[in-house]
């Protein structure tokens, strides 16, 4: 189910007439600093308009508005290990890390959300396997 939240970061994108946008919305919902500032975050480190971006440039993005990635790959493989198939779609783990906390799972192609345990993303009940999996925490 899409939070409402999720949903708001969406019509925010296409009101922008904005395509390819997972990173924004990803970056906006994990630092909670609204649309337009993670699209000016992301804009600011070489993303293109309608254009997906890097794990780099969302790095150095999130950088930008004072939150770190902690990698956590740790917690993948644990859940990873737990699972009766290879593969662990993004709702699958948001489901096992709990109900605190903000994270971004990184498939091959798309970036998403997970905060409080919810999945703040189209995903849910769809097969991309997660590749990475980040903490977001704000910096000191």
């Amino acid at each position: 189910m899409e939070d409402i939240r999720y949903q708001e970061l969406k019509l925010s994108g296409m009101l922008k007439g904005e395509t390819n946008d997972c990173s924004v919305i990803a970056v906006a919902a994990a630092t909670g600093c609204g649309y337009n500032k993670a699209f000016k975050a992301l804009e600011n480190e070489g993303r293109k308009p309608n254009r997906g971006a890097t794990l780099t440039k969302i790095l150095r993005a999130t950088e930008a508005l004072r939150y770190e990635l902690v990698p956590a790959q740790t917690i993948l493989t644990l859940i990873m290990s737990r699972s009766v198939s290879d593969v662990v779609p993004i709702g699958t783990i948001a489901r096992h890390i709990g109900d605190e906390g903000t994270w971004l799972a990184v498939t091959r192609s798309h970036i998403a959300c997970v905060r409080d345990g919810v999945l703040l993303d189209w995903t849910d009940g769809r097969r991309h396997q997660v590749k990475r999996l980040f903490y977001v925490r704000k910096m000191a």
